[in-house]
This record gives C-alpha cells, sequence and structure tokens, in this order.
C-alpha cells in the first residue's frame, strides 16, 4: 500500500510508534511535539526475534529478584554500621558495601532500561499504535541484554519457551496433549502451518508488502460506538406499526399475484369453454332476499312521476342542468361513492328479490355472446368483451324497472335505451371502456373531435352528430349516463372499476398508471374506485356533465360545441369473475329520444 501523501489521520497514528533511545525525558511534552510522532525505521527482523526470545539470564525474575537483593544489601549496611564498632568488622564491612554497590549499579541499569521499554508499551497503547509495532523496533543489543535477552541467539530460531526440550521421565510428550491443553505457542505454530498449506500466511505478505513499496499496510481502526439508550414505548409503537404496514402491504402483493394467476386461469377457462350453464333466477331472488330492505325500496316506489316530455324536448330540446344532474344524488336513499369525475351513485334495494329472479329467468336461457361495434352498422365479438347477454322482450315487471330508473334519474324515460342482461362466468370480462363514444379523450383530441365513421352511426340513433335542439340534445345523441342493476354478484372478482377516476389518481399518487393498460391491474389494486354491490343494487355514473356550451356544431366536421361536456374518467372495466357468477342489468341514456 503506497504511503499516504497529505497528514491524514491513519499517517500520523502509522508515524507514532518509536521512539529514540536516547530520549527519555520528553515524557511531559505534548504529543504532538513527541518523539515517537517521528517516521519509524524499516523494521529490523532480528529485534523482532530477540524482542520475542528475550528471557533474563537469571530465570526470568533477574530484575525483580536484582532490586531485592539492592534492598537487602541496603539493610545489610544498615545492620553494619551498629557492627562498625566492632573490632576487625570494619574491613568486613567495607567489602560488603562494595559488593552492593556493584549488584545495585546492575540493578538500576536493568530498571533504567525496562522504564524506557515500559513506557514505549504505554505510549504505543495510548497512541493507538497497531500491533505490529513491535517489528519497526530496532533496539540495541545493549539493551536487550539489559532485558535479559541474549544477542547471539538465533534471528529465526523460537523463543527458549517454544524450543524442544526432552521430556521429563513421566511427563506426556507435547504431540500427544490435547490441543485445548498446549501451550499457546504450539497452537499458533500448527495455525501458521495451516496457513501455509492455502498460501502465504498473512505476516508473509505484509513482509513482501514492505519489501515492495517500503509501507507496512495498517489497517484502519475500527470506531467504537457509544452503547444505545434503551429503547423507549413510543419506539416500539413506531416500530410495531412499521412492521404491521410491511407485511399487510406484502401479504396485498401476495393477494394480488394470487389473483392475477386465478383471474387468468379463470379467462383461460372461459376462452375454452364452449357451453356453460347459468344460475337459476331462484338462486339470486334467494342471495337478494338476505340483503334486501323493504322500506328502502318502498322509497323508489314513491317517487313522483315525471310528466310526458313535449316532442321538442324528445327531440333534445332541454339540458342536462345542475339540478338534474344532482337530482338522484340527494334523495335520501342514495350512497354517492365519489361526486365528481365520475359522479357515482349507488342505490340499495333498488329491486325486489322477486324482480332480480324474473330478470334473471327471462334471459338466461336466451344468452348469447356479447359483442362489440366496430364500424358503421357491424358488431363482432371480440376479446375485450366475453361476456353473454340479451335483450328481453319487454313485460310487465320490465316495463316497471324501466320507468322506475328514470323516476330516479329525473329524464324521460324515451331517452333510453332497452335493458340489456349480461352474464358473466369464470374469466369473462369487458375491459376498460367508455360508454359514450365522444368521450374526451386524447385520441379524439388529436382527431380535433371529429367522430369516426362507426361513432357517427351510434349518434345518429338519438338525433346527433349535430348537437343542440332539434338534433343530439346536450350530448349531440351521445349517452348522457349509465344504469346497472346488480342482479347477481360473484364470491371474487367481478367489480366495476373505474381506473381513470379522481379519486383512484387521488389515492395511487404517482403509482397511478393509465387505465387503457392491457394486464388489467385496476382489477388488483383495492385503491381503485370500484362497486360491487349486492343483488338488487343500482349504480349510476354520469358520462357527461352540465356545461355552458353553446349546443351547436357538430361532431362529424369536428365543430361540436355541446351543453354538457364529456367525462372521460366514467371510463370503467367489468372485471373478470374469478369465482361465483355475474348478472346485471344495464340501462344507458342519451342525449335525446332513442330510436
Amino acid at each position: 500500500m503506497p504511503a499516504a501523501a497529505s497528514p491524514s489521520k491513519p499517517t500520523r497514528r502509522r508515524a507514532a510508534v518509536a521512539a529514540p533511545a536516547e530520549e527519555e525525558d520528553e515524557l511531559d511534552s505534548p504529543v504532538s511535539s513527541h518523539p515517537l510522532q517521528a517516521e519509524l525505521p524499516a523494521a529490523t527482523p532480528s529485534s523482532t526475534a530477540r524482542i520475542r526470545a528475550a528471557k533474563p539470564a537469571n530465570g526470568g525474575g533477574g530484575l525483580g529478584r536484582g532490586a531485592v537483593l539492592a534492598l537487602i544489601v541496603a539493610l545489610l549496611a544498615a545492620a553494619g554500621g551498629a557492627l562498625y564498632t566492632q573490632p576487625g568488622a570494619r574491613d568486613q564491612l567495607q567489602a560488603g558495601l562494595q559488593v552492593g554497590r556493584q549488584l545495585s549499579s546492575q540493578a538500576l541499569a536493568n530498571l533504567g532500561a525496562t522504564l524506557k521499554f515500559s513506557r514505549t508499551l504505554l505510549v504505543r497503547m495510548w497512541l493507538g499504535v497497531p500491533a505490529d509495532f513491535l517489528d519497526r523496533l530496532d533496539l540495541p543489543d545493549e539493551t536487550l541484554s539489559k532485558l535479559g535477552a541474549s544477542p547471539e541467539q538465533p534471528v529465526d530460531g523460537p523463543p527458549r519457551k517454544q524450543q524442544q526440550r526432552e521430556p521429563r521421565a513421566g511427563e506426556v510428550p507435547a504431540d500427544s496433549v490435547p490441543r485445548k491443553q498446549q501451550p499457546r505457542e504450539a497452537r499458533a505454530a500448527e495455525e501458521a502451518a495451516g496457513e501455509a498449506a492455502e498460501g502465504a500466511p498473512r505476516r508473509q505478505q505484509r513482509r513482501e508488502a514492505r519489501s515492495t513499496d517500503g509501507v507496512d499496510p495498517i489497517p484502519q481502526p475500527v470506531p467504537q460506538l457509544p452503547p444505545l439508550p434503551p429503547i423507549t414505548q413510543a419506539e416500539i409503537e413506531v416500530f410495531e406499526q412499521a412492521t404491521a404496514e410491511h407485511y399487510a402491504m406484502n401479504a396485498d402483493e401476495g393477494q394480488d399475484r394470487q389473483l392475477l394467476e386465478e383471474q387468468q386461469a379463470a379467462e383461460g377457462q372461459a376462452g375454452s369453454a364452449q357451453a356453460f350453464v347459468p344460475g337459476t333466477g331462484a338462486d339470486a331472488e334467494a342471495a337478494a332476499a338476505a340483503t334486501f330492505d323493504a322500506a328502502v325500496h318502498q322509497q323508489y316506489l314513491d317517487l313522483p312521476a315525471w310528466p310526458q316530455p313535449t316532442e321538442a324536448e324528445l327531440k333534445g330540446g332541454w339540458n342536462l342542468t345542475e339540478a338534474i344532474y344532482d337530482y338522484s344524488a340527494q334523495l335520501p336513499m342514495a350512497q354517492v361513492l365519489s361526486w365528481e369525475r365520475p359522479r357515482l351513485v349507488t342505490f340499495p334495494s333498488f329491486l325486489s328479490p322477486a324482480e332480480v329472479g324474473h330478470m334473471i329467468t327471462i334471459s338466461r336461457d336466451h344468452l348469447e355472446r356479447s359483442e362489440v361495434l366496430v364500424e358503421a352498422g357491424k358488431e363482432t365479438k371480440s376479446d375485450v368483451r366475453t361476456s353473454f347477454g340479451f335483450w328481453p322482450e319487454q313485460d310487465a315487471v320490465t316495463a316497471r324497472i324501466q320507468e322506475r330508473i328514470h323516476r330516479t334519474l329525473g329524464i324521460p324515460e324515451p331517452f333510453g335505451e332497452g335493458l340489456y342482461v349480461l352474464n358473466y362466468q369464470i374469466g369473462q370480462k369487458y375491459d376498460a371502456h367508455n360508454d359514450h363514444v365522444m368521450d374526451g379523450s386524447a385520441y379524439l383530441k388529436a382527431r380535433n373531435n371529429v367522430a369516426e365513421p362507426v361513432s357517427l352511426d351510434f349518434l345518429k340513433r338519438a338525433g346527433g352528430p349535430a348537437c343542440g335542439p332539434g338534433k343530439g340534445g346536450p350530448t349531440c345523441g351521445d349517452r348522457v349516463g349509465t344504469f346497472i342493476i346488480y342482479l347477481k354478484s360473484p364470491k371474487r372478482g367481478g367489480t366495476t372499476a373505474f381506473p381513470e377516476a379522481e379519486l383512484t389518481k387521488q389515492a395511487m399518487g404517482a403509482e397511478h398508471r393509465p387505465g387503457t393498460d392491457p394486464d388489467e391491474w385496476y382489477c388488483r389494486d383495492e385503491r381503485v374506485l370500484a362497486a360491487s354491490p349486492p343483488p338488487g343494487t343500482g349504480v349510476l355514473f354520469w358520462d357527461y356533465r352540465p356545461h355552458n356550451g353553446g349546443g351547436t356544431g357538430s361532431y362529424e366536421d369536428g365543430s361540436a360545441d355541446p351543453l354538457a361536456t364529456p367525462v372521460y374518467e366514467a371510463l370503467h372495466s367489468g372485471c373478470p369473475v374469478v369465482d361465483g357468477e355475474k348478472f346485471v342489468a344495464t340501462r344507458w341514456i342519451r342525449g335525446a329520444r332513442f330510436y
């Protein structure tokens, strides 16, 4: 590792290792000017080996024994003073003092060398010098001798403690001693042998690094963090809430994946099925009775009948005013799911259980594959719409239901198309679409609101594509609203979802995706505005809303300026049925009399 060019913290700490042997009186100086801050000389293997092999010649206690001996001599000298007056004792005492002085000098020399070496150790620990600093000390032989080491000891040879010796009588050889009972040096030698089998030991690698770049790579010290304070109850509550939200999110994602797989399997089953047997009206009637409220149902029957429209009104001579737009939402039995873009309202117990059963009974044996309009006067089957449907003939029950729908809406009955019964088996669906052809989409805006030929034929059936009185009315012949009656609800799936609704966009934020995406994401996300009510419930959403348009022009040439404005956010989907069966009856409302 190359040496650092700037005096960074590792460099300063790396420099703070060795102290010159001559300067022993600078411990009181600041650390920044201390001799140990100087750069170290390159490590000398011989000094390292000799330090590790150091052992006092007197058996490991030379320094302590010398000090004790000096003390004993001093005591003897004190005692000798008392004997000094005795005859012949003077010569003996002087001889003893001479020996004591020699021994004291030797002990003090050893003590000085040891203090110097101890100071180096203490400063090394104080400055945080790495553990391999001993390799960088180059002590002279004289100092080593004072410490009890033998200068003539082989450099590469093991310390005396680690040298082999002949076992004493009755002693078990070292090789037969269990590993945990062997000396630490023996275990280290065994580990070093294992490292050699795999590659160069770390110590050899460090020596090679010093030989190449002259700098010993020193690892960065690991910072010691203070202990964390105990967790408070508030933090525990936040953690538990976050954990619950995390696993709830994962559970939702798992449910989404499972629902997607079930939808795909169901759609595959629907595509391969050639025939099916829809449920009976009796089954649907029993299901509707479970949630039917007779008092709420009576409120629809008590609504006043609207007067018969004039011929001018039938030809579009009326306007979708705010009063008409708000009338149905303000009824006491109405439940508003969305006030704007689109206006979405449900009407519980709109049909009686007997009426629910009747609608399914007259339709179940006549269901045919639903079709979509592809060109003027021509419809065809499509994978976009895989349901089955039937236009029942009007009878007393269907007439009563249609009249009730228009009482609830406040729009003349002749403006409505016939009731269309739809049946969705497992996997059947209707992809996201709008019921009005001039829906204000980006596609139509790019065409300057010029209707396609297929849309022109559609508008002509209600006085369009021209706008205003005597023509297509406030919507230029387009559909102004959709009223769906749930006859039988599936156990899973089959919701009516609104992927472009304002409430959907607000709930999803940046995660919102176009409702025209083909993967039907809106059928698996609970944040999407949707309706899936019990049997007998009516669902209304407006395809247009009041506007101050001029009521002139035509969609044929792009000059249309309708009195009402289209609501693109009414884009909706009949999501695939996953479990069970779905029956609905739909009534589309036009802006003028429908032919």
